[in-house]
């Protein structure tokens, strides 16, 4: 390759530029299935040699130990950029009924703490974060001027914020990254971007059990109900449905939306859920 000239060497990238970017990005996601893969043998082997006697904040360490193994795998460095102007010192996850920094349960009260630094006088600041995966997709994220809060700080003053949610995601490994910009986004006057600040584990769960990557909360309710038998020729003849606020025409293919008025002169109750 060094016998190549520049010249030669561009025109060769050149015309195997898609091939170029297949290969990118079969390296990348090799590169992802392999975390995958070591992280799952990671959990097995703590699974299998962690004992019951182990104290929980043993336990803690030993998950830390195990991931930060997996996090010196072909490691990138954090974006850490901005003017400064207002900088984040540091910030961190703090759950309020398990008491405990960067460990939370799912469904638990959870506040996420910013500390920040302003040598600016200003009553445009953006402060915004977002909770990523393992392989860095994101979950959430919101700022505060999408939350319509319009944030004022003083040069020379600290000040630390605090984003108070309920801990809706499942068990996990997350990382928290935070920004400090004008707007709704940090193009406009970014003062600081700091990616996966802190990492952050959500262990067991508040409330009731679940399973997946997200907490939902679902409301059943169950009522004695019988199947809707056809109506008799008579009684159908005493049923009246008139259209409400419909078009002029309707489609010949497809769904259209309609209001209606049922009239039932009949003594049957109607099921509004058929079958018909």
């Amino acid at each position: 390759m060094d016998e190549l000239s520049d010249r030669t060497l561009s025109d060769i990238k050149e015309l195997n530029k898609l091939d170029l970017e297949l290969y990118d990005y079969g390296v990348s996601l090799f590169e992802e299935k392999k975390r995958k893969i070591l992280l799952e043998c990671i959990k097995s082997k703590y699974e299998q040699t962690t004992s019951p006697a182990h104290t929980e904040d043993v336990g803690h360490f030993n998950i830390m130990k195990l991931h930060k193994e997996i996090a010196t795998i072909n490691y990138v460095p954090a974006a850490n950029f901005g003017s400064l102007e207002v900088k984040i010192s540091y910030a961190y996850v703090w759950g309020k009924d398990s008491g405990k920094t960067n460990y939370v349960m799912a469904g638990e009260e959870t506040t996420i703490y910013i500390l920040i630094e302003s040598s600016i006088t200003t009553d445009a600041l953006t402060i915004g974060f977002s909770i990523h995966d393992e392989f860095g997709g994101i979950l959430f994220g919101t700022n505060s001027f999408l939350l319509r809060q319009r944030i004022r700080v003083t040069a020379g003053k600290i000040y630390c914020a605090a984003y108070a949610l309920h801990m809706s995601l499942g068990p996990g490994q997350y990382s928290l990254s935070v920004a400090l910009h004008t707007g709704a986004e940090h193009m406009d006057q970014c003062y600081h971007w700091r990616e996966k600040i802190c990492d952050f584990w959500v262990e067991g769960h508040r409330g009731f059990t679940f399973a997946g990557v997200v907490k939902l909360y679902p409301a059943l309710s169950v009522i004695e109900t019988s199947p809707m038998l056809p109506l008799s020729r008579e009684e159908s003849s005493r049923l009246k449905l008139n259209l409400l606020d419909h078009p002029s025409q309707f489609s010949r293919i497809g769904d259209q939306r309609v209001h209606v008025r049922l009239t039932n002169s009949t003594q049957t109750i109607i099921s509004s859920q058929g079958p018909y």
